[in-house]
């Protein structure tokens, strides 16, 4: 079937398939509505779901290739010290538009009812440089903004954070930075940081936007040393790039959450223990759910005796104020870089009495799901 041979009106699913060689992507046609995957997990539970009913077993087999879309931006290594370019990201659909980003972290909007290219970003990142995540970018995420004033300012907002370390935001009907956000629409995340490495610091998933802020972590090369970067989780103001607050999962000071589970005051040098996967959030509750990696170096602890809480962790903050929630670490004293990967999934578990509370449930490199108490982090 032909793009014009789609009926007028008609609603797509986005099956996506893409290709390592020249990244293409797929659309079939079905009946997903335009705003049901508005975010990297589909919502901000992470459950990665698509509430459709016409996609059945009775329908799947009537599927057919509405488009291809390729988006030119692969490498086999030539010129990029011989590291190959890769695809990662999950699209998400933004105001009747197609977003992602690509391994270059270019970003890309198409038509998704006719793979027809709308506009494109190119933030420029510096590729003479050997990236320690090299051609990682997991995708975008957006907000949408409610004025009172006459502005015209990106009511409607994607936002990129790069392989070195800027969160960029972007009008999404236009493609063009938001010039009130940050310094002309950017915000420079290695200010401030301390053992900064431009190489070894990334943002690589996207980034979390909760009510009005918008929670940013990064991956941090923790296998270098003790002291590197700190794994600090920031959360700008969504509409101006002003910092509202900042977590560090090593607690550094003697009255932070956990610092009694640092031996010989380690916690004081020790970096890594970040949030390079993607957060999860309760925005009813005023909640965001971050899971943290392992402290640096990965597989060595003498510089760091002690449980090193709360990091291997899943941690809950509130996400106005970063005000420390709960924390609970599934593996203590990590040696062998099992950092949480997987974004938190959020539901409502039923218990054998019928009684519902808010769950969550983290899957981890060990092969374990871990499912806790949402408000209070107990298994």
């Amino acid at each position: 079937m032909s793009n014009t041979e789609m009926k007028r009106g008609s609603l797509l699913v986005l099956a996506f398939r893409w290709f390592s060689s020249a990244f293409g992507v797929c659309a079939a046609l079905g009946g997903l509505a335009s705003d049901t995957w508005s975010h990297y997990g589909g919502s901000l539970l992470g459950d990665r779901y698509a509430p459709n009913s016409s996609i059945n077993r009775d329908t799947i087999g009537t599927l057919v290739e509405a488009w291809r879309y390729r988006s030119g931006d692969s490498t086999d290594g030539t010129g990029y010290h011989g590291r190959t370019s890769n695809f990662k990201a999950t699209p998400i659909v933004v105001h009747d538009k197609l977003v992602f980003s690509t391994g270059f972290n270019r970003v890309m909007a198409i038509d998704p009812a006719a793979g027809r290219e709308i506009w494109r970003f190119d933030p420029e990142v510096d590729f003479s440089l050997s990236y320690s995540e090299m051609f990682t970018s997991r995708g975008v995420t957006a907000s949408v903004t409610s004025r009172t004033d006459d502005r015209d300012l990106c009511d409607n907002r994607v936002f990129l954070g790069t392989i070195d370390a800027r969160l960029i935001a972007l009008d999404a009907d236009t493609g063009t930075p938001c010039v009130e956000f940050g310094q002309k629409g950017t915000v420079d995340l290695s200010r401030g940081i301390r053992n900064y490495r431009k190489e070894h610091y990334s943002v690589t998933s996207p980034p979390t936007v909760v009510r009005n802020v918008i929670v940013v972590g990064l991956a941090v090369g923790d296998n270098h040393g003790v002291e590197v970067e700190p794994g600090v989780v920031r959360a700008f103001d969504v509409l101006t790039g002003e910092l509202v607050w900042s977590w560090d999962p090593i607690p550094r000071n003697a009255d932070d959450p956990g610092a009694e589970s640092w031996g010989k005051e380690s916690r004081k040098k020790t970096g890594g223990g970040n949030v390079w996967s993607t957060m999860a959030a309760d925005s009813a509750r005023d909640m965001v759910f971050l899971p943290t990696t392992s402290p640096a170096p990965d597989f060595y602890g003498g510089e760091r005796i002690g449980d090193n809480e709360y990091t291997n962790s899943v941690v809950a903050l509130k996400a106005s104020t970063g005000e420390f929630l709960w924390g609970y670490q599934v593996l203590r004293h990590d040696l062998w870089d099992y950092d949480l990967a997987a974004q938190p999934l959020l539901f409502d578990h039923k218990d054998k009495n019928g009684k519902v509370r808010p769950a969550l449930a983290q899957a981890t490199k060990m092969g374990f799901v871990f499912v806790l108490d949402r408000l209070t982090g107990m298994p």
